[in-house]
């Protein structure tokens, strides 16, 4: 039914799909369809999670089922959406931010600013070097300059200077610095 089945089918199973453990892969599923009514339901879901109180379905998981709503409706052009994933990326697993990469690869170049920030400050080095890569694929010419700068400049109080210099020379290499490195 989550492949194929059509709008009213899919519409009966939602509760399902929703409450499911596996509701990662079953979200996934319904995303890659393309039929408007998949938009229709992820926005009813979105806008109805968001009205429930965050204790209702364990905090951490829900704000995770959110941002997938969110990636979802990103993928398919709603930037209110987009602008809600890019603020919460900071929070979001390594795999989650390379699926947003993948799905969603253009961002505005003041969300590409922010997904920069979030990475030189944070205390993961994967998910910082998964935010450093969705910032510079999606606004290469906006984010060398920033990527230089720390490349120069790397503070000497971040605990993943290295991790994050082994990325941003990786970024760097793969852009207009490559003869200046």
């Amino acid at each position: 039914v989550v492949r194929g089945g059509d709008e009213g089918a899919v519409a009966q199973v939602w509760p399902l799909v929703v409450d499911s453990p596996a509701w990662r892969d079953l979200l996934d599923r319904i995303g890659r369809r393309d039929e408007p009514f998949v938009q229709r339901l992820f926005e009813r879901e979105l806008s109805r999670a968001l009205r429930l109180d965050a204790g209702d379905r364990g905090g951490d998981e829900q704000a995770e089922q959110l941002d997938t709503l969110r990636l979802h409706l990103a993928a398919r052009g709603d930037r209110a959406a987009l602008a809600a994933l890019v603020a919460n990326a900071p929070s979001r697993s390594a795999p989650f931010l390379r699926r947003c990469r993948q799905r969603v690869p253009s961002v505005s170049a003041e969300q590409a600013a922010a997904l920069l920030t979030a990475a030189f400050v944070g205390d993961d080095p994967e998910q910082a070097s998964e935010l450093l890569e969705w910032a510079a694929s999606s606004q290469p010419a906006g984010t060398t300059d920033a990527l230089w700068e720390f490349w120069q400049n790397p503070p000497a109080d971040n605990p993943m200077v290295e991790e994050l210099c082994a990325t941003v020379a990786r970024l760097l290499l793969a852009g207009t610095r490559r003869d200046d490195l």
